[in-house]
């Protein structure tokens, strides 16, 4: 955790002098609005999120895979930007099997935070951008499992979180109805290392903590439109 902080802390040092040296260095057209206000949802075609209770542990690469709504901040300078983000997401879900009246719920929650840079290329009404984006992230899973055996019945809980950090080279577009509204979207590949905790409850108090850690990549999001407000 420690070495996360560091990490963000240099990197929000880093933006901040880049801001300064833009801001003194930039010489783009003053009439152009500078800021820029995003309303942004990801994963927008994702799939509901199932989770059979025997593949339990692979639960991280598909937790990423639920919509997501976040707000973001640009700082635009001469075809290039400081851009910022926080996304928001949940899911609850359950399934049932007639084997031993067996019933899965479970609910995820996802957050995160971004930092980043763009590059842009103006073509009339388009602008096409592209950049690298760092990131911090906080996933957490719940699973409650009950079923029937010899009219008796058996409940356990799973219950994991874990805290991620990486990168994220993006390719998008950006389509300008006038210079104060424009529609995006864009795409990016994603680099992540996570660690956590796992733990695991019953009703006979056999429970149970397991560390999680890992790597993971995914290209996404599965659909992605921003609403971008100039001034």
């Amino acid at each position: 955790m420690k070495k996360k902080c560091l990490f963000f802390a240099g990197l929000i040092y880093l933006s901040l002098v880049s801001l300064e040296s833009y801001s003194q260095d930039d010489t783009s057209d003053t009439s152009k609005p500078r800021h820029e206000f995003n309303i942004i949802v990801d994963d927008i075609f994702a799939k509901p999120l199932v989770i059979d209770p025997s593949e339990y542990n692979d639960y991280f690469s598909k937790i990423q895979n639920i919509p997501k709504v976040g707000l973001g901040y640009k700082v635009n300078y001469n075809h290039s930007a400081f851009r910022t983000k926080v996304s928001f997401g949940s899911s609850q879900n359950s399934t049932h099997s007639p084997v031993n009246d067996t019933k899965s719920d479970y609910s995820t929650v996802s957050t995160q935070l971004t930092l980043g840079y763009e590059w842009q290329k103006d073509i009339n009404e388009l602008q096409i951008f592209y950049g690298l984006d760092l990131f911090i992230d906080y996933n957490t899973l719940t699973m409650k499992n009950s079923s029937l055996y010899n009219s008796i019945s058996y409940h356990s809980k799973n219950s994991s979180n874990t805290t991620g950090f990486g990168t994220s080279p993006f390719l998008g577009v950006e389509y300008f109805v006038n210079p104060y509204l424009s529609f995006s979207t864009e795409i990016n590949f994603t680099i992540e290392s996570y660690k956590g905790k796992d733990k695991v409850s019953n009703q006979s108090n056999n429970n149970t903590s397991t560390d999680l850690k890992g790597f993971n990549t995914r290209i996404g999001p599965i659909g992605n439109i921003g609403i971008n407000l100039h001034f």
